[in-house]
């Protein structure tokens, strides 16, 4: 994180009410262990150092102490002697998804479509339809239906999609974590602009963040949902 000095600048003192969605990477983490050593190097060309986060030991308490001194007119992190800010090159070196030569994700105002998801990840329409779950009004597939297409595809050596669907999780759970064991349309959006047409979805990462430490700020407590793993890192 960037930081800057600021001796005259008092500490929050108001301690808001606030827990963190700590993503279960356990399972993810058996799926990688199918990946021997030269498809893990295919892996980290194609997706960059996502696996990586699977191995951050994310203390929940020391995140909560950290988002008492986030400062939604600054930013930042408003500390009595500095300020720490999340830093768009920080969060490139982390993922190793470079901004330079790309352009940022950006929504097209509509879902992916079934015939691209099916394509995709190698699942028939009628599968998608019948698997599709609507939670709490976000469409999507629970995480122990894409859990288990992962397995079926490294049983039958569809090594390629199974790594986009490892990839898929990892973003649905990892990076853009919205609720608990769900993979939503928008985040599946996010990862096929990234595989299909080169949107670098750092500048996304970082917006969540954001956007979750103003808004339980303005609320005042409530659940953080972003990637902590980097955050924490």
């Amino acid at each position: 994180m960037g930081s800057n000095g600021g001796s005259n600048i008092t500490p929050l003192r108001k301690t808001l009410p606030l827990r963190v969605l700590k993503p279960d990477v356990n399972n993810i983490k058996n799926l990688a262990r199918k990946l021997k050593k030269v498809q893990r190097v295919i892996f980290m060309g194609k997706f960059g150092k996502i696996l990586d986060l699977l191995e951050v030991n994310v203390q929940v308490d020391a995140l909560i102490a950290l988002a008492q001194f986030y400062d939604p007119p600054f930013r930042c992190f408003t500390f009595k002697d500095f300020q720490l800010a999340p830093m768009l090159e920080e969060f490139e070196r982390i993922m190793e998804y470079p901004m330079k030569g790309s352009k940022p994700y950006q929504y097209m105002e509509h879902y992916p479509s079934l015939k691209t998801i099916a394509e995709t990840f190698d699942i028939p329409i009628m599968e998608i339809e019948d698997n599709r779950t609507n939670k709490d009004n976000l469409i999507g597939f629970p995480i122990k239906y894409l859990e288990e297409k992962a397995v079926n595809l490294a049983r039958d050596g569809k090594w390629d999609t199974f790594m986009d669907v490892l990839a898929l999780i990892i973003y649905g759970i990892v990076l853009f974590p919205t609720i608990k064991d769900f993979v939503d349309f928008m985040v599946i959006d996010v990862f096929l602009a990234y595989k299909h047409r080169g949107e670098n979805s750092v500048p996304r990462v970082l917006a969540d963040i954001y956007c979750t430490l103003d808004f339980r700020h303005e609320k005042e407590g409530g659940l953080i949902h972003c990637c902590s793993p980097i955050l924490f890192f």
